[in-house]
C-alpha cells in the first residue's frame, strides 16, 4: 500500500500506477488534459509523435464508457487512458499526456496508522 501511494506522489499526473514484472513494466492510468500533446490525435500517431516514449494503449474510457482502441480513434480532453510502458519511460509517457510535470512539494498524511507512519518514513528517506 505504501509503495502504491508513493507512486501517486512521485507521478501526480497519474490516476493509477501499477507495476508488473518486478517493477520493469508499468500500467499507468492518466486523464488526457486539455491542450496536451495527445489531444485530437489518433492512436496510430503515438509512435510518430512520441518516439522517446514507447507505450502501448491498452484501454480507453470516454465518459466512463470503454471504447475500442483502433488506430483511427482520436483522443479527446478528459479521456482516461491506460498505458503500458517500460518503467524507465514513465516520465516521457506522462509528458506526452500532460504539458507540465510539476512535482509534489507538500504532502499531508491524515491518520496515524501503520500505513501513514511507513509512508512518512519512506518519504523522509527519499527526500532528505
Amino acid at each position: 500500500m505504501v509503495r502504491y501511494i508513493q507512486k501517486l506522489i512521485d507521478y501526480p499526473e497519474a490516476l493509477q500506477v501499477l507495476e508488473f514484472s518486478g517493477g520493469r513494466a508499468v500500467l499507468i492510468a492518466v486523464r488526457a488534459a486539455p491542450g496536451s500533446p495527445v489531444v485530437n490525435h489518433p492512436i496510430a500517431q503515438f509512435r510518430e509523435l512520441f518516439p522517446d516514449a514507447p507505450m502501448r494503449l491498452v484501454a480507453l474510457y470516454r465518459q466512463e464508457t470503454l471504447l475500442t482502441c483502433e488506430g483511427n480513434t482520436r483522443i479527446f480532453p478528459g479521456d482516461e487512458l491506460f498505458l503500458l510502458a517500460d518503467a524507465r519511460h514513465i516520465r516521457q509517457v506522462l509528458k506526452a499526456m500532460h504539458r507540465s510535470d510539476e512535482p509534489v512539494r507538500r504532502v499531508m498524511i491524515a491518520g496515524g496508522g501503520k500505513v501513514g507512519l511507513r509512508l512518512a518514513r519512506r518519504l523522509r528517506e527519499q527526500y532528505q
